[in-house]
């Protein structure tokens, strides 16, 4: 949309939309668009599809989320929803960078960064057990 105060989503990538089509008829290797969407010269369309198959479970996306929520120059908005789709795969890869999160200048992305901390099950060092 165009509207004053509104903005607007990247374009989603022919792959992507080939995945939406094959998700929702129930058909294919629903994946497969996705992962060609990492390599799309288009950052939203590669962002949109690290952070669904992040969500999807699929670790293949792991690499691709941690270089968006590392990158300083994304939105704060990605990087959170990076942090989200980290934690929904449950790699440990994902902690060391998102301990770096609780340092960021952004809110949203340290609040995403210890949610997905503690959705992970980190435990920082010298923390009591079952203590908050």
């Amino acid at each position: 949309m165009d509207g004053e105060g509104e903005f607007s989503r990247p374009e989603l990538p022919a792959a992507l939309s080939r995945w939406w089509i094959s998700e929702s008829s129930g058909h294919g290797q629903a994946e497969d668009p996705l992962i060609a969407c990492l390599n799309d010269e288009d950052t939203g369309g590669r962002f949109q599809a690290a952070w669904l198959l992040g969500l999807l479970g699929d670790v293949r996306a792991a690499e691709p989320l941690i270089a968006f929520l590392k990158d300083k120059d994304f939105p704060p908005e990605w990087r959170a929803n990076a942090a989200e789709a980290l934690a929904s795969l449950g790699d440990a890869r994902a902690v060391d960078p998102l301990i770096a999160c609780l340092k960021d200048k952004n809110l949203d992305v340290r609040k995403a960064a210890a949610q997905a901390l503690q959705q992970l099950g980190y435990k920082p060092e010298g923390a009591a057990p079952g203590g908050n």
